[in-house]
């Protein structure tokens, strides 16, 4: 099975189990400015999902705290983390508890 492939069996399970109304926020996508492959799979994912969240992140730490408890207050239904090493799946899981996030 593709990466591709394996990422909307995956989404199509979390939208089946966790759509409701009160989650109806867009699934957001977490990204490391760092390379150009990180940007090349996040538009690649927005392609298949244009209703998704990009947020680009420039690897300062506040920035990261600040757009996450932005979140916290309204949780998307997804998040997908990119970047290099698990930071960002890290930081969304310890802020976002609740929410399921799938690390690229």
């Amino acid at each position: 099975m593709k990466c591709g492939e394996t990422i909307r069996w995956l989404l199509a399970a979390v939208f089946c189990c966790a759509a409701t109304p009160a989650r109806a926020a867009p699934v957001v996508v977490l990204i490391e400015q760092a390379s150009s492959l990180y940007q090349q799979a996040a538009e690649g994912f927005r392609q298949e999902y244009p209703d998704s969240q990009l947020i680009q992140l420039n690897g300062d730490p506040r920035e990261l705290e600040a757009r996450l408890e932005v979140l916290r207050k309204a949780p998307p239904p997804m998040i997908v983390a990119i970047g290099m090493g698990a930071r960002l799946a890290r930081a969304a899981r310890e802020r976002l508890p609740g929410v399921p996030i799938l690390y690229c």
